[in-house]
């Protein structure tokens, strides 16, 4: 269930304004229709960092937390932990610009949580890559946030997946639909070479160019083994209250990272250890644990997604190895100044177990 971040008022506290804090609601057992969550009533997570405080508006304080979705994060902890990521508004009345991204960590989804102080997702930020979107067309749509974001964790992905609109939900095509993936479940975010993925108007089946889109939410299919995309819809921008419900479907990996024929024997994880010169120029050396033998693909992108370069794609073995990028894109030519995502990939008996990811500032 998307929890609808109007609900989420905490007047009983004392609090002015609304959007200010984080509750949760759960169920001992698989909830059934019509059977009531248990509501504690209490806060988990209060706005209290600098990104988090919203604005006042005439005496009233306005945005604040909202549009909590909770992931679960196997590898974390001794048994797993709880991420739950949400938004935070800092910013003056009338401006959307710093609806920021981050996340909470707790052992049990109720109680003990840990914010993660700095948000991972801001498109302020010109090194995100949703930091396009709030440029004016035609590169992006003059949209200043992160808005509707919805993250699903999976374990077959190795990562989490958001789906965010970017562009105002209020006008004719609006409400474009764009994708972000993160293989450190959400420190690193990497964009689809074809954001926005979702746009009115761009399918006959779908909804037409007068109509606009909203509150994307992306669930698992494991009987069908697929991602379903769900989204609320308008057919005329005009007409706002007039909304149906509309669905998007795509393939999910096939392997099980967790199948015990490719376990390692040891305690090691797939991960980027370290990357030195970082920043600098010439080359970057890119330290890499594998936990066990097996075809290592490792390449760089843009902050957009765009694919920069292969760096390796080679049988190794398991421990620590090194592979080297020399700065040049996949025509040899040298990359300018700037971010870069580096994402490797682990592949085992033809299938990919595990993935990671860090970044690379380049300078000149």
């Amino acid at each position: 269930m998307r929890p609808g971040t109007k609900y989420l008022r905490p007047e009983w506290e004392g609090l002015p304004g609304y959007e200010s804090a984080i509750q949760v609601a759960t169920s001992a057992a698989l909830p059934e229709i019509g059977a009531p969550f248990v509501q504690t009533y209490e806060n988990i997570l209060v706005a209290e960092l600098w990104w988090e405080l919203g604005w006042i508006n005439n005496g009233v304080i306005k945005g604040g937390l909202s549009e909590p979705t909770p992931v679960w994060v196997p590898h974390l902890g001794t048994n797993g932990k709880v991420r739950l990521f949400y938004r935070g508004l800092h910013g003056s009345s009338g401006s959307y610009w710093n609806w920021r991204i981050s996340y909470a960590d707790s052992d049990d989804g109720k109680t003990n949580w840990v914010k993660n102080e700095n948000p991972t997702f801001d498109p302020s930020d010109p090194d995100n890559p949703a930091n396009r979107w709030t440029q004016p067309p035609p590169v992006g749509f003059n949209f200043r946030g992160a808005w509707q974001a919805h993250c699903t964790g999976d374990v077959r992905a190795d990562g989490v997946h958001m789906v965010l609109t970017v562009s105002n939900q209020n006008y004719a095509m609006g409400g474009r639909i764009a994708y972000y993936w993160s293989p450190d479940w959400g420190d690193t975010w990497f964009g689809h070479p074809d954001n926005p993925i979702l746009v009115p108007g761009d399918s006959p089946d779908g909804v037409p160019a007068a109509g606009f889109q909203r509150t994307p939410t992306l669930t698992i299919d494991e009987q069908y083994n697929r991602y379903i995309l769900a989204y609320n819809a308008g057919h005329d921008a005009e007409v706002q209250w007039q909304k149906r419900t509309y669905l998007a479907v795509s393939a999910r990996p096939a392997h099980d990272p967790t199948n015990v024929d490719h376990q390692p024997v040891n305690n090691l994880k797939f991960r980027i250890d370290s990357i030195t010169p970082n920043p600098g120029h010439g080359d970057s050396r890119i330290d890499l644990v594998l936990p066990m033998a097996g075809r290592l693909q490792v390449r760089v992108y843009g902050v957009d997604g765009r694919l920069v370069a292969y760096i390796a794609d080679s049988e190794l073995g398991t421990g620590r190895n090194t592979v080297v990028w020399d700065k040049t894109n996949t025509h040899g030519s040298p990359v300018p100044s700037g971010i870069y995502l580096v994402r490797g990939s682990l592949e085992v008996g033809g299938r990919i177990v595990a993935q990671a990811g860090g970044r690379i500032a380049v300078l000149k």
